[in-house]
């Protein structure tokens, strides 16, 4: 049998043999929660979210005899102001920390200074932009035969290019054309560089220091339905007779059905001329490119470029060979005072 007690609710909550509990809340007399009998019904101290100060305050109130329902001018106990201060200062914390936006500014790294150690870093090319000597290349004026259409197409491609080449790193590129070098949108000098260093040609250039491949880019009056003429300027490769390769015949004309009226398509940027012509450089088939090199000297000598002449003949004998056809206006270098 389980036997039922009664107790009796005042204002602050059950009462026997008249002592308030503490564990009830202190309610105004005058508006004391009551039951349908109107008897007052007691509210825990559980069921009410309290901050530690105002438990702390309405206890001390309580025991000094204050009346809980008058404000307090005075300081509250020891242990209140103990609490609120302390419950204050971790809620000011806890918030800095969170609405911070870098965590490790805390942190003391005077103890480390001098312990630790960057580790190297490794050079991801060693070709340096703006370096080519103008004064060695073969700078030429504006041709006869330049057209209005012409015009307005190679500048509207050098713009484009010169844009990419400044949103990618150098090392991805694998590419750089100096804006100070191209004086006549019609000529534009291109280095190749950064080459995987595993390729033969990568080794070559090592050894010989040599840091990039320079390339003559020429455009016609056609252009773009005709296709640019492209050559090596320096360093010399070694000729296909030779046991050389990478696409570049003995006179360092580019040899790619692409360069012909046979491969080009008016639809083609120099954007991808430029990664066509890197990537048949690089080409290990049917042989890779080699450098004509002795020890440090590039063919025996620094001053041992291509002449514009011997590629124009290069490049005729390649059409030929393979069955390509020339562009019409091929001739129009000739006539412009190119070589």
């Amino acid at each position: 049998m389980v036997q039922n007690t009664t107790h009796a609710y005042g204002p602050s909550g059950p009462t026997s043999a008249g002592v308030i509990s503490d564990a009830y809340v202190e309610q105004d007399p005058n508006f004391t929660v009551r039951s349908t009998l109107s008897q007052a019904v007691g509210i825990p101290l559980c069921a009410v979210s309290i901050s530690k100060s105002f438990r702390a305050s309405t206890k001390s109130a309580a025991l000094n005899g204050v009346p809980s329902n008058k404000r307090r001018k005075g300081p509250v106990g020891t242990l209140g102001l103990f609490m609120a201060a302390n419950s204050d200062e971790e809620d000011v914390e806890d918030i800095n920390f969170l609405l911070s936006d870098n965590e490790s500014t805390s942190i003391n790294t005077d103890h480390f200074k001098g312990k630790l150690k960057a580790a190297p870093q490794k050079l991801l090319t060693d070709f340096v932009p703006g370096s080519l000597d103008q004064a060695s290349l073969p700078i030429l004026q504006p041709p006869e035969y330049a057209t209005p259409s012409a015009s307005m197409r190679l500048n509207r491609e050098l713009k484009t290019i010169l844009k990419i080449q400044e949103s990618t790193p150098s090392h991805e590129l694998g590419w750089y054309i100096n804006p100070d070098l191209v004086s006549n949108v019609y000529q534009w000098i291109v280095e190749l560089h950064s080459f995987e260093e595993t390729l033969p040609l990568a080794k070559d250039m090592k050894a010989a220091g040599v840091t990039s491949i320079v390339l003559e880019i020429r455009f016609g009056k056609d252009f773009p339905h005709s296709p640019p003429f492209v050559r090596v300027i320096r360093p010399r490769f070694l000729p296909f007779i030779s046991g050389g390769g990478g696409h570049v015949t003995g006179g360092g004309a580019m040899c790619m059905e692409l360069l012909t009226n046979t491969g080009w398509s008016a639809v083609l940027s120099i954007e991808s001329v430029l990664l066509q012509v890197r990537l048949a450089i690089m080409n290990l088939e049917p042989k890779p490119a080699r450098l004509m090199y002795h020890g440090n000297q590039v063919n025996g000598g620094k001053d041992q470029d291509y002449s514009t002449g011997e590629a124009v003949a290069a490049y005729i004998r390649a059409c030929q060979a393979h069955g390509w056809e020339i562009p019409k206006d091929f001739n129009d270098f000739g006539s412009g005072g190119i070589y």
